[in-house]
């Protein structure tokens, strides 16, 4: 026997009221659970949040469902099966407002001063509030290896110049040694 009942229809990660035709409880439910394990699989997930938007008319089946859900087994196999299937890994990572909204969040929040500095910085920094110098310039010289030395000669002319420098140094210098 089917009977309309409704429910909500998966479009990517977000869930919208609609309407199917059911037939049987088991499908309904294994449904339900997929669409939870789906929003359980993003980073800011509250499983409250989630069962009392599935649930807006039963308060007790929603508290029941945030309760025992989040580590039901079926559940559990469901998120690692969408995990799996997961090609880039990066479909239940925040977007950059998610990211910002919570770090917003967390800073309204937060009770510690240094806490509160460092989120308020963090937010005005992922914002453009506070500009970064982006023009650094890397100046990279390149010594050679090998030094070019004149070629002195043999042994003998090579030492009767340096004798010949020596002297001259010698002459010049204000002390003797």
């Amino acid at each position: 026997m089917t009977f309309p009942g409704l429910w909500f229809i998966v479009d990517d990660t977000r869930l919208t009221k609609g309407f199917f035709l059911m037939s049987d409880t088991k499908d309904l439910e294994r449904q339900q659970k997929e669409a939870f394990a789906l929003r359980l699989l993003r980073p800011d997930a509250d499983p409250y949040k989630i069962a009392f938007d599935m649930f807006p008319s039963n308060n007790n089946r929603a508290i029941w469902v945030a309760a025992h859900w989040p580590n039901d087994p079926e559940v559990l196999a469901i998120k690692q099966t969408i995990r799996d299937n997961d090609k880039t890994g990066e479909s239940f990572l925040p977007t950059e407002t998610d990211f910002k909204m919570a770090v917003w969040d967390r800073m309204k929040r937060s009770f510690d001063d240094s806490d509160f500095a460092k989120l308020a910085k963090l937010y005005a920094e992922s914002n453009g509030f506070i500009k970064k110098e982006s023009n650094v310039t890397v100046n990279t010289q390149i010594m050679p290896k090998v030094i070019v030395i004149k070629d002195h000669g043999n042994l003998d002319q090579w030492e009767s110049a340096a004798q010949k420098q020596q002297k001259e140094l010698l002459n010049v210098s204000d002390t003797r040694h």
